[in-house]
């Protein structure tokens, strides 16, 4: 599928059509995908899924504060990369946030605080040999996305 363009307003017909949507969804999980097709694939089902949360309260924009900052600490066991725990559990410590804001701050607190060592080169050949999920999987000392940018950059030298 192509990329769509990034949206930044609904209307309220779009809107009105989403909740309504959504609605048919209440005894089951929503499934993003198919809202995103009924929706006549206007916008991704991240988007619309963004939006329901949005327009539910369920995704807050107000700064992180000091005392969720350590709250996210606590949950994510002070580990650089919290591997254990899916951020959908991590974000129900929450209110307001979604998974994704969670693990976005996360990315963001954990860079401040944790000073990542040098690039191994027993991992830097098993990123060339066996690629990023291998050795986010093996290693588990960096977040997947470091090992990606780091793969794109070995693979491009």
């Amino acid at each position: 599928m192509a990329s769509l363009p990034k949206r930044v307003r609904w209307s309220e017909e779009e809107t009105n059509m989403l909740e309504s949507t959504v609605s048919e969804f209440i005894q089951s999980k929503v499934k993003w995908s198919e809202v995103a097709d009924r929706m006549g694939n206007k916008f991704t089902p991240e988007q619309c899924r963004n939006k329901w949360n949005v327009r539910n309260g369920l995704n807050s924009r107000r700064p992180w504060s000091k005392t969720d900052r350590d709250l996210l600490r606590h949950v994510c066991g002070g580990y650089p990369v919290p591997t254990d725990i899916p951020w959908s559990v991590i974000c129900q410590h929450f209110v307001g946030r979604t998974a994704n804001q969670c693990k976005r701050e996360w990315d963001r607190v954990s860079a401040l605080t944790y000073k990542k060592p040098r690039w191994k080169t027993e991992v830097l050949t098993a990123l060339r040999v066996k690629g990023p999920h291998f050795c986010f999987n093996h290693f588990r000392d960096r977040s997947l996305d470091s090992y990606l940018k780091k793969y794109k950059a070995v693979c491009n030298d």
